[in-house]
């Protein structure tokens, strides 16, 4: 999250909206989106939210287990066995992807 200060600090958004999704916020989260864009005003409140939901989904991703499945996939420098992952992270991409290929055909209409 640092680094997302940093970048608003530096009125440096990354975010190229593409899609739009409507999302409910209680009051308390809505005043602190509004908050954060009085404390950075070269940020729109989209911006930061859309720059939050990105870091959050990074770090969920970062934390999903790792489970070692029984297929070796790799061996790395030292000549140890990698083992394919069989927990969420290989379906999260997976989904990932096809979602994106979705979208991109609804936008492309």
């Amino acid at each position: 999250m640092t680094k997302l200060l940093d970048q608003w600090e530096n009125n440096a958004s990354k975010n190229e909206p593409v899609t739009e999704i409507a999302i409910h916020l209680s009051l308390r989260e809505a005043a602190r989106i509004h908050a954060l864009k009085e404390l950075y005003p070269g940020c729109t409140e989209e911006d930061i939210v859309a720059d939050l939901v990105r870091e959050g989904l990074n770090q969920i991703e970062i934390a999903l287990p790792y489970i070692q499945g029984k297929k070796v996939i790799a061996e790395d420098e030292f000549g140890d066995l990698i083992y394919e992952d069989i927990g969420k992270t290989p379906r999260f991409e997976r989904l990932t992807d096809k979602f994106t290929a979705a979208l991109k055909v609804q936008l492309q209409k």
